[in-house]
C-alpha cells in the first residue's frame, strides 16, 4: 500500500512515459499462466364545548327569599298583604332554560345548532381532504410518462410513497440531474419509515452524485449506521464521475483498513478511479493485487478496465498490444473500447 501512496505521489510530479510503461508491463508476470477467465461471472376537529355547556351558570338559581315577617302595624290587612304575596309568588323569576328560543338568550338552541353544522363541514371537509390524497399509483404513473417535477409535486399534497416508488422518484430526480427536486425528494424521505434502509440509501447518493453534488452524497454515506459493500462502491463512482478518482482510491483503502474484504465490483471502481486520474501503474499493481492478495481471479470486466485505463491516458498503441497479449481471445466488447478510444483522441 505504501507503494501506491509513493506512485500517486510521484503522478501528479512527472509524466509516465512509453517506454516506463512498457517496463512496468515486461515486470509483470505473464497473464495467461496466472489467471484464468471465469465464464460464468454479477407518513377531534371539533374543540366547541357541547350544547349544554355554552352560557350554563355553574351554580344553581335560587328562588328570592320569602319576605321578612314583621309584626304588623296598627291597622295592618292581614287579608291584603296574603293576597299580595301570593302574587308575587307567582312571579318569581324561573330557572334558565338553555334550550328557550333565540329571542330568549344567545344561548339558545339554534346558536348550538349553528355551531354544531359549522363543525360538521370542517370534519366534513377534513375527511374530503384525506380522501383526494394523491396515491403511490399515480406518482408511478407520472414518471413512466418522464414528467418527473409533476410526480415530486404530489409529495406536497399528501402523497405517502412505498420503498419502490421512492427508489422510482431517486431514479427520477437523477434523470433530471436537479438538485433542487433530489434534496425535496430526500427531505420526504428522511421523514419516513424508511429512513434508515441501506438499499435506498444507496439510491440517493447514487442521485447525489448525478446532480454533481459530491458533498451531499457523502454526507449521506457519512451517516449510514448500516453500509453494505455496495455503500462503498457506489460512494466510489460518484466520486470517480465527478473527476475525483484520488478520492476513490482513498476510499477503498479507507475501506480494507476497517477490515472489509473487497470483491470482483470493488476492483471495476478501482480501475475506473485509475482511469479518471491516469493511474497506470496503480492499475496494474491493483490488477496484480487481485488474485495474490485478495484471492480473486481476474474476470473479462476486469480486463477491460485495465484496458480503459491505457486507452483514456491516450497510450492506444500499449492498449492495442495488451488486447493482443490477453490470455484468451479478444471479444468485440474490447476492439469496440479501442475505436473509442480512437475517436477521443481525434477529437482531442
Amino acid at each position: 500500500m505504501s507503494s501506491l501512496m509513493a506512485i500517486r505521489c510521484a503522478r501528479t510530479q512527472s509524466i509516465i512515459t512509453v517506454g516506463s510503461l512498457l517496463q512496468v508491463r515486461s515486470s509483470l508476470p505473464h497473464l495467461s499462466s496466472r489467471f484464468a477467465v471465469n465464464p460464468t461471472s454479477s407518513k377531534n376537529l371539533s374543540t366547541s364545548a357541547a350544547a349544554g355547556d355554552y352560557h350554563r351558570n355553574p351554580h344553581s338559581v335560587a328562588s328570592y327569599p320569602p319576605p321578612q315577617r314583621q309584626n304588623p302595624s296598627p291597622g295592618f290587612d292581614s287579608q291584603r298583604f296574603q293576597n299580595h304575596s301570593n302574587t308575587d309568588h307567582h312571579r318569581a323569576p324561573q330557572r334558565y332554560n338553555p334550550n328557550q328560543s333565540p329571542q330568549h338568550g344567545r344561548g339558545g338552541a339554534s346558536g348550538y345548532n349553528q355551531v354544531n353544522y359549522q363543525n360538521q363541514n370542517v370534519q366534513q371537509n377534513a375527511n374530503q381532504s384525506n380522501e383526494i390524497a394523491p396515491t403511490v399509483e399515480e406518482i408511478v404513473r407520472l414518471c413512466k410518462l418522464r414528467r418527473f417535477k409533476d410526480a415530486i409535486e404530489l409529495l406536497d399534497k399528501g402523497a405517502l410513497p412505498d420503498k419502490d416508488c421512492f427508489s422510482l422518484l431517486f431514479e427520477s430526480c437523477a434523470n433530471l440531474k436537479s438538485l433542487e427536486h433530489s434534496k425535496k425528494v430526500h427531505d420526504h424521505f428522511l421523514r419516513s419509515v424508511f429512513r434508515s434502509d441501506p438499499k435506498l440509501n444507496n439510491v440517493v447518493i447514487s442521485m447525489f452524485g448525478e446532480c454533481s453534488s459530491v458533498t451531499d452524497a457523502k454526507r449521506v454515506f457519512d451517516h449510514m449506521a448500516d453500509k453494505d459493500m455496495d455503500s462503498w462502491h457506489v460512494m466510489m463512482r460518484v466520486y470517480s464521475d465527478n473527476g475525483m478518482g484520488d478520492d476513490a482510491l482513498q476510499l477503498f483503502e479507507e475501506m480494507t483498513k476497517q477490515g472489509l474484504k473487497p470483491n470482483e465490483e470493488t476492483f471495476v471502481n478501482v480501475f475506473l478511479a485509475c482511469a479518471t486520474v491516469g493511474g497506470i501503474k496503480e492499475a496494474f499493481l491493483h490488477f496484480d493485487s487481485m488474485e495474490n492478495e485478495f484471492g480473486i481471479s481476474p474476470r473479462t470486466e476486469h480486463f477491460l478496465g485495465v484496458l480503459d485505463v491505457l486507452g483514456k491516458c491516450g497510450h492506444l498503441v500499449e492498449a492495442e498490444q495488451y488486447i493482443l497479449g490477453l490470455p484468451f481471445e479478444a471479444t468485440a466488447d474490447f476492439w469496440e473500447a479501442m475505436r473509442s478510444y480512437e475517436h477521443l483522441e481525434m477529437s482531442v
